[in-house]
């Protein structure tokens, strides 16, 4: 994870500088997580799974809020640049 602009606090004269790179540093840290979570539960629902439809609905659920939040993190990345 990033943790880049706790170092540079003091550096950094124009504040707004400082809060611009922490939130940077916020959305891809949350994008990393994302791609992980997504990972994981693309490859449990491409396992056989044995239960109830609902539950590999909910598995394609899961999938697309944690692709969603990824796309906003990188929405976010892409503005604050």
């Amino acid at each position: 994870m990033f943790n880049i602009a706790y170092k540079f606090t003091f550096i950094f004269k124009n504040r707004s500088n400082w809060l611009l790179l922490y939130n940077i540093e916020k959305y891809i840290n949350g994008a990393i997580l994302q791609v992980g979570r997504v990972e994981k539960e693309r490859k449990a629902h491409f396992k056989k799974f044995i239960g109830l439809p609902i539950a590999h609905f909910r598995r394609l659920d899961n999938i697309f809020l944690d692709a969603h939040f990824y796309f906003i993190c990188i929405d976010q990345i892409d503005k604050n640049l």
